[in-house]
């Protein structure tokens, strides 16, 4: 993916500037994300390209989810006041999830099959706010209804499985909300659903875009950024 995305007039929130990223393996070496650009102000941002062309690559990279094999590096990553290039680990999982959060664009390869649903999304507020289970659940139910999930005390105790994929995707969203982040990353967040589901998540993301949270959508829908996106 080789890309440059005209910049914001405002401060932005994020500035990326010549962003590669390679997969090393021995002697072999994939370029998989080349020379990328773009600033993210307080706004909503669609970064749209094919399927493969390194769109997803992108935003994994910014918090250092790639395996150590990929090979990060840009003239300039910044988030707020944080370099995301030279942010340890242990920093990185005080951005993880409570200022930057991405949605995964397939529910059932990201929730844990073993755990209800409901204590999932809390769990991802304890994370950042340990010891406090009661208030926990009470911001996982709220969450829920935020989602458009109908019985939430039932949808709280149900396991993945039990669950169709556009509740599962409602559920990822709720748990990235959970922690009030400055920046949701949205990967395909309605790839891995029917075209009646996708309604549903289309409704629910352009809702939020009302309420002026900060995004960047990945997607390779063009009818998709057109719905969500100030930007493109």
């Amino acid at each position: 993916m080789t890309s440059s995305i005209p910049v914001v007039n405002n401060a932005p929130l994020l500035d990326v500037r010549d962003l590669c990223v390679d997969f090393v393996n021995g002697s072999a070496v994939t370029h998989a994300v080349r020379g990328v650009s773009f600033q993210l102000g307080h706004e909503k941002l669609a970064i749209v390209g094919e399927s493969g062309s390194g769109k997803s690559t992108v935003g994994r990279a910014l918090l250092q989810l790639h395996p150590k094999k990929a090979r990060v590096s840009a003239s300039r990553m910044q988030f707020a006041d944080l370099d995301l290039q030279h942010l340890s680990e242990a920093q990185m999982r005080g951005v993880r999830g409570k200022r930057i959060s991405m949605i995964m664009q397939d529910p059932k390869y990201s929730l844990n099959p073993v755990v209800c649903v409901g204590k999932q999304i809390a769990e991802a507020w304890l994370t950042h706010h340990p010891g406090r289970k009661d208030e926990a659940k009470a911001r996982a139910l709220e969450m829920l209804e935020v989602v458009r999930i109908r019985q939430p005390e039932r949808v709280y105790q149900l396991y993945p499985h039990e669950i169709s994929g556009g509740q599962g995707q409602r559920i990822m969203i709720a748990m990235m909300l959970i922690t009030d982040p400055e920046l949701i990353i949205a990967d395909e967040p309605t790839s891995a659903l029917d075209p009646e589901m996708v309604g549903e998540v289309l409704d629910l993301m352009r809702d939020l875009a009302k309420d002026g949270m900060t995004m960047a959508v990945v997607t390779h829908e063009m009818g998709f950024a057109r719905e969500v996106a100030d930007r493109v």
